[in-house]
């Protein structure tokens, strides 16, 4: 690729600075919203401690263990 084209004629002339200034600080922004967003759920998972999942399935009910038996419509 050497010596097909010039730094000087590889500018757009359509693309402005405040175009690229504003792409820069919105890509900025949205990926600092996510980095907060995935910093939370980390801390949160981690303040449950690592046998949050065997405790939680301990709790869960089954809708279809019901003490009048399957089927039993009142």
């Amino acid at each position: 690729m050497f010596g097909l084209i010039q730094t000087q004629d590889s500018i757009s002339p359509n693309v402005s600075a405040g175009s690229v200034l504003f792409s820069l600080i919105a890509f900025s922004a949205i990926y600092a919203v996510l980095a907060a967003v995935m910093a939370y759920l980390f801390v949160k998972v981690i303040k449950k401690g690592p046998f949050a999942a065997d405790n939680e399935a301990d709790h869960a009910s089954d809708p279809f263990n019901n003490k009048e038996g399957i089927g039993h419509v009142s």
